[in-house]
């Protein structure tokens, strides 16, 4: 695989990360006066849609390390249930914390529970295109 895709690679949680952080603490606050409502009801689940996507990336991005690492003979059968593994972990902690805030200050919203789903299906869907063209475990040339 070319370095400028296995960059890519390794450089998207970061990426993913960092933009939920902008989001979060630069985005968010501009438009919370009221003047575009919907931007702010997009800005307001958007940091829950990151965050589910940004730990499947995160998979993605270890099970290309692994690929680089290692060539053990059973990594290709273990690369579906490790994404498989890291959505479920991803979907409870993530709802689990959205609804640990039905007890607490914070707010709990259904929106941000779809935008979790929403995010780890994403991330599902961009390592099965990743796996189908042979981005994760392909040998660097």
């Amino acid at each position: 695989m070319k370095s400028s895709l296995r960059v890519f690679l390794y450089l998207l949680p970061a990426v993913v990360f960092f933009g939920n952080s902008v989001v979060i603490d630069v985005l968010r606050p501009s438009f919370r006066s009221g003047s575009h409502p919907h931007v702010a009801f997009v800005l307001g689940w958007m940091p829950n849609y990151l965050a589910g996507l940004g730990f499947m990336v995160l998979g993605i991005a270890i099970l290309a390390l692994a690929g680089d690492l290692t060539r053990d003979t059973r990594l290709p059968g273990l690369v579906h249930p490790f994404m498989l593994l890291m959505a479920a972990v991803t979907l409870l902690g993530l709802i689990g914390w959205e609804l640990a805030q039905l007890s607490g200050r914070l707010v709990f919203d259904v929106h941000d529970v779809v935008a979790t789903v929403g995010g780890v299906l994403t991330g599902y869907g961009l390592f099965g295109v990743a796996h189908r063209r042979n981005l994760l475990l392909a040998r660097t040339g």
